[in-house]
C-alpha cells in the first residue's frame, strides 16, 4: 500500500515538473487558467447567495415575523386571554370564525399585529388557528381613502369590506390556502 502511495506521489510530480519544464509561460496560463476559474467560482456564488438574501428582505420575511409575533395566540384560549376577544362575525364560509383584539384597530397597518385571527372548529369543536386578518377603518365608503400600504411588493391584496366599512388583507399562515396567501376566502374551509 505504501508503495503504490509513493508511486502516485511521484507520479505527481514528474507532471508538475513537466509542466514547469515546458516553460515558465506554459505554468503561468496553468495558473492563471486556475486562477481565473476560482475567481469565477467566488464570483457567481456571491451572485446566488444575493439573490437568496434579496428574495429575504421582501414580504415573506414580514411573514415570518408575523408568524413568530402571533405564535402565542395560536391556541384559542391564549388568543382570547390576549385580548383577541370579540367574535366579530361568526362563522363564515370560506373563512372561520374572526376573533377581534379591539384595541389594535387604527388606521395603520403593522404586520406583527394583525387585528383579527381566524379560528375554525376541527372535527373534535376544538378551535384551530388558521390564518390572520388585518383591518383599516374606511371613513366615507363613498370616497374610500387608498388601500394601505401592506407587507413590502405587491403580493398583497386589500379589499373593501362594506358591510364593516373596512380596508381588510387575509393571510394564510397556518392553513394552506389553494387560492393564495393573500386570498380572502379559503376553498378548504365549509
Amino acid at each position: 500500500m505504501k508503495n503504490s502511495k509513493t508511486h502516485a506521489s511521484i507520479d505527481a510530480l514528474k507532471n508538475y515538473v513537466n509542466v514547469l519544464s515546458q516553460g515558465p509561460s506554459l505554468f503561468a496560463a496553468n495558473v492563471y487558467s486556475s486562477l481565473c476559474l476560482v475567481i469565477l467560482m467566488i464570483f457567481l456564488s456571491g451572485i446566488f447567495v444575493s439573490c437568496d438574501e434579496d428574495n429575504q428582505e421582501t414580504w415573506e420575511i414580514e411573514v415570518e415575523e408575523l408568524k413568530t409575533a402571533i405564535a402565542p395566540y395560536k391556541e384559542f384560549d391564549a388568543a382570547v386571554a390576549g385580548g383577541y376577544d370579540v367574535d366579530g362575525t361568526g362563522y363564515r364560509t370560506g373563512m372561520g370564525h374572526h376573533y377581534l383584539k379591539a384595541s389594535l384597530v387604527d388606521n395603520a397597518f403593522e404586520h406583527e399585529k394583525p387585528e383579527v385571527l381566524l379560528f375554525v372548529p376541527d372535527d373534535n369543536g376544538e378551535m384551530e388557528f388558521v390564518a390572520v386578518e388585518y383591518l383599516v377603518p374606511i371613513a366615507d365608503l363613498n370616497n374610500p381613502q387608498p388601500a394601505p400600504d401592506g407587507f413590502t411588493g405587491g403580493e398583497d391584496v386589500w379589499e373593501i369590506n362594506t358591510e364593516f366599512s373596512m380596508w381588510t388583507l387575509h393571510v394564510w399562515i397556518e392553513m394552506e390556502n389553494p387560492e393564495g396567501l393573500f386570498s380572502p376566502m379559503n376553498p378548504l374551509i365549509p
